[in-house]
């Protein structure tokens, strides 16, 4: 297991401006998601699943799928906070064992709404509670060969249910 804590400010290791492009917050139900518009510019497409959780054969195959080898991790409630705070980015390794580690409801990483994204080609969006969508972000074959259960939807978001 190689997951590494970095406590940075975000605009030091990782353009903040360029990753919220391609996100939104709505204030008043609490909801991430994508802005359509900057996936639109990079050729991408998101998938959405009611859930808060991804299976392992989903895992497994964004493993197998992605080309970086480390995934980074971080709290989008503080890269949307406007304040100076440091932002605390988790790299880990694209490996079934580090994935179940930074999704493990028993762990802190992902215990609120988080942002998992390998700088490359795949942005995640994992919410958190049920009610809101889970989603993926990416070139086009590689969020459909990861998204194959009937229950994904493709560019298009379930009704969100806050709690």
């Amino acid at each position: 297991m190689a997951i590494f804590r970095e406590s940075t400010k975000i605009n030091d290791n990782i353009c903040k401006e360029v990753i919220r492009s391609y996100l939104q917050f709505d204030k008043k139900t609490l909801d991430f998601s994508f802005n359509e518009e900057s996936l639109i510019r990079n050729g991408w497409i998101y998938a959405a699943i009611d859930g808060s959780f991804l299976e392992e054969d989903e895992v497994s195959r964004i493993i197998s799928l992605s080309k970086k080898s480390q995934f980074f991790c971080l709290n989008l409630d503080r890269l949307f906070n406007i304040s100076p705070y440091e932002i605390i980015v988790y790299k880990f390794d694209n490996n079934l064992e580090d994935w179940k580690t930074i999704l493990s409801p028993d762990e802190e990483y992902t215990l609120w709404s988080s942002l998992l994204f390998n700088m490359d080609n795949l942005l995640i969006i994992k919410p958190w509670s049920s009610g809101y969508n889970l989603l993926i972000a990416g070139e086009e074959n590689i969020v459909r060969n990861i998204c194959t259960d009937n229950y994904w939807i493709f560019n298009n978001k379930y009704p969100i249910y806050p709690l």
